[in-house]
């Protein structure tokens, strides 16, 4: 996070004093969410054995009533349409389509205007999307609910506008790509949960997530780091470049997207990884007050 931005007015003691502070990323419970025991999955899975998650994947589809088939896209302007389609206004993409989720409290904290760009955006790309969340803000929930309410008769759009802990389980399960435009984030728990269950991320490089979601284009980046999609700006334009990289790599390189599936599915974000360095930390700052007290 942005120092200034987040500092409530301490920005430059904190500056001054930045050497004195350690970040340590969340860490998720393992037992309640892994897709090899998930009870609430149709079919369970794991990081060496994931056609589970495309029998989620399908399933989900059946639960919210999203189409089985081609997403159709509007045709791009001079481009002539293929035979496949029908219609000469749209073209069809392929068979298997992703599936974009979002999991969240509808706040500006998360990038609620990101959020609902990404829905348009993934219908333009030709994917699906899955929302599932609420606001405790009144004009953000009215605002969503209009957009449920435009795409209601819509087979690839999907909102529900609600908490509903085992749908999701199944969201997670069942997605292909996973999308936390936050504007700040300390550190964040859905980018862990969703890699877990081998949703990639598309994420904003801030707080946690930019600790945590590595670009799989960023060569400064080890290459067994990088696990997902970043952008910087919180503006349609940055999403874009991000989550159009995502879906045409889902698209276009099938071999090399189970690659990362399998790669996020393996990562560490147990507790028991977090714990392990909260212990370290307290054993060094034991270790420094009993040499300043020998001094």
């Amino acid at each position: 996070m942005d120092v200034i931005q987040g500092g409530r007015g301490l920005h430059a003691t904190l500056n001054s004093h930045s050497k004195k502070f350690v970040g340590i990323l969340n860490g998720i419970d393992t037992d309640a969410w892994d897709p090899a025991t998930d009870s609430f999955l149709k079919v369970q899975y794991n990081a060496y054995d994931f056609q589970g998650k495309a029998e989620n994947k399908e399933a989900l589809r059946r639960h919210l009533g999203l189409s089985f088939g081609a997403v159709r896209q509007p045709l791009e302007r001079n481009k002539r349409p293929v035979k496949a389609t029908n219609s000469p206004k749209f073209k069809l993409v392929g068979d298997s389509s992703s599936i974009v989720g979002c999991i969240t409290r509808l706040v500006p904290q998360k990038g609620v205007h990101l959020i609902r760009h990404a829905i348009y955006r993934t219908l333009e790309l030709g994917g699906q999307f899955v929302l599932l969340g609420a606001s405790p803000v009144a004009h953000i929930q009215k605002e969503f609910e209009d957009i449920a309410s435009h795409f209601q008769s819509n087979k690839h759009i999907r909102l529900i506008l609600k908490y509903d802990e085992p749908l999701s389980h199944s969201v997670y399960a069942a997605t292909d790509i996973f999308i936390i435009p936050s504007i700040f984030e300390p550190c964040g728990l859905t980018q862990m949960i969703a890699m877990r269950y081998g949703s990639i991320p598309v994420a904003r490089k801030t707080g946690g997530l930019n600790d945590s979601v590595f670009d799989i284009d960023n060569d400064t980046i080890p290459l067994q780091f990088r696990n997902g999609f970043t952008f910087l700006n919180a503006d349609e334009q940055g999403l874009n470049d991000a989550l159009d990289r995502a879906i045409n790599h889902y698209k276009n390189d099938s071999d090399g997207w189970r690659q990362l599936v399998q790669k996020v599915m393996s990562m560490d974000f147990s507790w028991d990884s977090s714990s392990l360095q909260y212990e370290e930390l307290y054993e060094k700052s034991v270790a420094r007050a009993r040499a300043a007290t020998r001094a």
